[in-house]
């Protein structure tokens, strides 16, 4: 199985040319940083990576005691290809950048070596991801038949600041997995301090970090629309608050220290959907002079970069399976309390539920459900903390995200878009015991429409020696009507028991009993229903019309109630006559 790594951090090199500046000033770019150069050089002056210069020049050095640096865009490939209509591509191509010092060397010996480290770092993180590239045709050769492109990830760097205390990095990143819906894109920023070349944490810049998050709204809301997203008015304020001050929180923020003051870059879905696109805030040192340390704030040594800092092409490199084959298996994992590990197979597709064994005839539901209260909702952690509960836990749509019911703790990678990264890792808390399940077999259904989304597994319980696992997409039935379903796998084979119909299972949270499941899907214009499923066939044996999607299912002796979007029914639960 595969042990997820942070991927190295891409976007395109034209979005970064000075934080805060208008893009389409081509003359403020070129104070930033100098053009890359359009063609190939000749001799770079580097090593085997396209790295470090045997010789650079001191020149600026002696006239402004400052460093220079050469920062190479480097590429690796495979050379295995996909054969497509379009001609020939390699299945992965990874660009990724290395700095050297091409002056300053000798005065700043810390940061020098900091740097050779980093690209280091850098270069084998992408000898890493290229081996994934590889190993996901290689090892699937029936994806090789079905691709339409193959995958890529790129990093490109500028040097925002450089003076005798700091030395900072844009890096912008990107990655297009084969067969994905749309490439991702995120930033991953890094800042040194140049005297010792240890990497700098926010707080060594900030002084008041408590004051941070509302100087960063103010500065999104002075930039923007005042009648669109960034304003105290606008419903999504207090959602952009919370992501500001979580990110903050994880020591999440990708930030580097500019000329003019502190950028801040969000990625796509940091702080609002996927179409609004990458955000940046910046802090001024003019504005807010008090905010910066002194060290790290403005120096009267701090000049441009311009004429320091050369960018151009490096190596072009490209690698067979055979040779990156074993990066690929060191990639996977068998921790020591595994007990199974299965690459599960999903059934064939059918909007109608699916069992091995079959439906067991006359089914019914053991349970009627009787309504006797309905409430209006706003919140659903302020109702659950007025009626004393906790809200169940469920999986990120996206990323890596953990939840535990109290007897298990449920690891997910909902990574969809890189093929073998969906999966569920379900630890049993007493016994110690692990048990990982594959599930990336789900990812290509039979139809995929304009608005297509990448599933991902909402959430999962395992009950008897039964993994349940609940997936769907964030998106409209009439686009992936293959959605909002369970699948029921036995945990000591692999095998799927039965997968229930499509549209059934869209929820937060779905409840397992020894007989039926209570689960619930519901989505815009789409029918809002309770769904009560059998434990043995996955077939609906009850549902229940609401108002609105179904979130949240909390039992309580015998009642149940349930959270929708804006509407909390309470049900008793009573024996079916």
């Amino acid at each position: 199985m595969k042990k997820r790594r942070l991927l190295l951090v891409t976007l395109l090199a034209f979005c970064l040319a000075g934080c805060g500046e208008d893009a389409g000033s081509d003359s403020d770019k070129d104070n930033t940083k100098e053009e890359k150069p359009t063609e190939k050089e000749e001799d770079t002056g580097k090593d085997d990576e396209g790295g470090k210069e045997e010789g650079g020049s001191e020149t600026e050095e002696n006239v402004t005691g400052l460093p220079s640096f050469t920062v190479y865009s480097n590429s690796m490939s495979t050379e295995e290809t996909l054969e497509l209509d379009s001609g020939s591509t390699p299945y992965g191509t990874v660009v990724y950048p290395r700095i050297s010092m091409a002056g300053g060397s000798k005065a700043y010996p810390a940061l020098d070596a900091a740097l050779d480290v980093y690209s280091e770092t850098v270069h084998d993180e992408a000898l890493r991801n290229l081996a994934d590239m590889a190993g996901i045709f290689s090892e699937s050769p029936d994806l090789v038949e079905d691709a339409y492109n193959g995958s890529s990830q790129s990093a490109y760097m500028t040097v925002s600041r450089s003076d005798e205390n700091v030395l900072s990095l844009q890096v912008i990143c990107d990655a297009f997995s084969s067969g994905a819906a749309h490439p991702v894109s995120w930033f991953e920023h890094v800042n040194f301090d140049a005297q010792t070349g240890a990497e700098l944490e926010l707080d060594d810049v900030i002084t008041d970090m408590d004051a941070l998050p509302d100087l960063i709204f103010d500065n999104l809301e002075s930039v923007a629309d005042p009648d669109y997203v960034f304003s105290e008015e606008n419903e999504e304020y207090e959602s952009v608050m919370d992501s500001i001050d979580f990110l903050i929180e994880q020591d999440a923020l990708s930030w580097c220290l500019t000329d003019t003051g502190i950028c801040f870059d969000f990625d796509p879905y940091a702080l609002m959907y996927y179409a609004f696109g990458p955000i940046t805030a910046e802090l001024s040192y003019e504005d807010y002079p008090e905010l910066f340390s002194e060290k790290y704030g403005p120096t009267d040594a701090m000049l441009s970069t311009s004429g320091r800092v050369n960018y151009q092409d490096g190596e072009e490199s490209e690698f067979a399976w055979e040779d990156i084959s074993e990066i690929y298996y060191e990639n996977m994992y068998e921790p020591a309390n595994l007990v199974t590990s299965w690459t599960v197979t999903a059934p064939e597709w059918t909007m109608e539920a699916w069992s091995r064994d079959g439906a067991p005839a006359g089914e019914k539901s053991p349970w009627d459900f009787k309504e006797v209260d309905k409430s209006d909702l706003m919140y659903a952690d302020d109702w659950a903390a007025d009626h004393g509960f906790e809200l169940p836990e469920c999986a990120f749509a996206e990323g890596e995200s953990s939840v535990s019911d109290g007897f298990y703790v449920y690891d997910f990678s909902n990574q969809a878009d890189e093929h073998d990264y969906f999966s569920v890792n379900v630890t049993d808390i007493e016994a110690g015991e692990e048990y990982f399940f594959d599930l990336g077999s789900f990812i290509f259904t039979p139809e995929r429409g304009t608005y297509f989304t990448e599933p991902s597994i909402r959430n999962a319980v395992m009950s008897d020696g039964v993994l349940y696992a609940e997936i769907c997409h964030c998106t409209y039935a009439a686009d992936q009507p293959y959605t909002g379903y369970i699948v029921a796998v036995d945990a000591s084979t692999g095998e799927v028991l039965w997968r229930s119909a499509m549209q059934v299972a869209n929820g937060n949270n779905f409840i397992v009993g020894e007989d039926t499941i209570i689960c619930g899907y519901g989505f815009t214009e789409e029918d809002d229903y309770i769904y009560v499923l059998s434990t043995k066939s996955g077939e609906v044996l009850k549902k229940i019309k609401v108002k609105n999607a179904p979130d949240y299912f909390i039992p309580a002796d015998d009642s149940l109630y349930v959270l929708c979007y804006d509407v909390a029914y309470e049900y008793n639960v009573v024996e079916a006559e």
